[in-house]
């Protein structure tokens, strides 16, 4: 996999690099492979590779996911990570509990806890920034390893 830079200006080439490498990262963590794109390509995720939009970033997941991520760190739990799984198999419960490796039961349980903290509306039909918000934590998350 290749990533390209957009054209550097005014000799800007650390911020140029940062964001390259950090685009790279991101598009092999969404399953890209043999396959060259600018930045641009991935201008969707900017907020996670672009260290200049970090606060923004910040911003929309407090917003969104804020309670949970607190949740999490307070209680050593991966409510998020149970979200993204949840996302990726269409809210299919038992491929869910089995990408987890948990009992469906465990699942039902997490599932509540979420409602608990975020409200019983996070499984409302307009969801998109709810699923955008987990994603883009799980890529941060990625990219921070």
């Amino acid at each position: 996999m290749a990533v390209v830079a957009e054209r550097v200006r005014g000799h800007d080439w650390a911020r140029a690099f940062s964001r390259t490498t950090r685009c790279l990262a991101v598009a092999r963590h969404l399953g890209s492979t043999d396959v060259a794109a600018t930045t641009d390509r991935f201008a969707l995720y900017a907020t996670v590779f672009d260290v200049e939009r970090r606060a923004e970033l910040d911003r929309f997941l407090e917003e969104t996911i804020g309670p949970l991520l607190a949740y999490d760190a307070r209680r050593s739990t991966d409510l998020v990570a149970t979200l993204e799984a949840y996302y990726a198999n269409d809210g299919n419960l038992r491929r869910t509990a089995g990408v987890l490796h948990v009992h469906l039961n465990t699942l039902l349980k997490r599932l509540d806890r979420v409602t608990t903290v975020l409200g019983r509306d996070w499984r409302g039909g307009d969801d998109l920034q709810l699923r955008l918000a987990v994603r883009l934590e799980t890529l941060r998350r990625a990219l921070r390893t």
